[in-house]
């Protein structure tokens, strides 16, 4: 077995998300025109309440084209802040590594939220958000 897991996937590490058409879950039911997201990035802040490590089989979107809804997501990722999208992975990351959501959540706040506040991206996207425009992110400095 590979340290990244099987099929050099299940224990992937990496700064950036990676993209499923198919993920693994438990049970996820979800219509066409459903989407389920963390909004939070499109402002280039994180869900710091305890949310990412208690989230588990997460959809974005239901598709009828896998590879277009593939395509759709990757461009979707880019236009929001990388920081604040590698921070909520790292997030999540604590509930798949077995901390649970308490611990999970204070090892993140304490190691990953102080490193998305130090960036530049959380100013801009809430001032973005203020002044009613698009963020116009940096490069993640992460």
């Amino acid at each position: 077995m590979p340290a990244s897991g099987f099929g050099g996937f299940s224990q992937r590490t990496g700064l950036k998300p990676t993209i499923a058409a198919i993920i693994n879950c438990d049970i996820v039911i979800a219509s066409p025109s459903t989407t389920f997201a963390l909004p939070e990035v499109k402002r280039g802040v994180v869900a710091i309440a305890g949310a990412l490590p208690r989230l588990w089989g997460l959809v974005n979107k239901v598709v009828n084209d896998a590879v277009q809804g593939v395509v759709d997501m990757a461009h979707m990722n880019v236009e929001n802040s990388q920081d604040a999208i590698t921070v909520s992975r790292e997030g999540i990351k604590m509930g798949w590594e077995g901390f649970g959501a308490e611990e999970g959540t204070r090892l993140w706040q304490e190691i990953w939220y102080p490193k998305l506040l130090a960036g530049e991206n959380v100013n801009e996207g809430v001032r973005a958000f203020v002044e009613k425009r698009e963020s116009n992110w940096k490069a993640a400095k992460l």
